[in-house]
């Protein structure tokens, strides 16, 4: 099975955005490979929120607190 075909149209549009930013000429290609990082994109951002959503929650809880605090409500 084909990438495209796995990937929805806007990670998609994402990958090539990163990579048309990443492999612009003049830029040290030698400091970041643009297509592992289009790889790891393609790989992460279909399980991102499912993998990362747990070990960040409490995380996010503290922040939205403390900004509660400071300033009002965040959404």
């Amino acid at each position: 099975m084909s990438q495209s075909s796995i990937l929805p149209r806007r990670i998609r549009r994402l990958n090539r955005k990163v990579g048309t930013l990443l492999n612009r000429p003049g830029r040290d290609s030698g400091k970041l490979d643009g297509s592992a990082v289009l790889a790891a994109y393609a790989r992460w951002a279909p399980v991102y929120d499912l993998v990362f959503s747990g070990p960040l929650y409490w995380g996010r809880r503290a922040a939205v607190k403390h900004v509660n605090a400071l300033s009002g409500h965040v959404l």
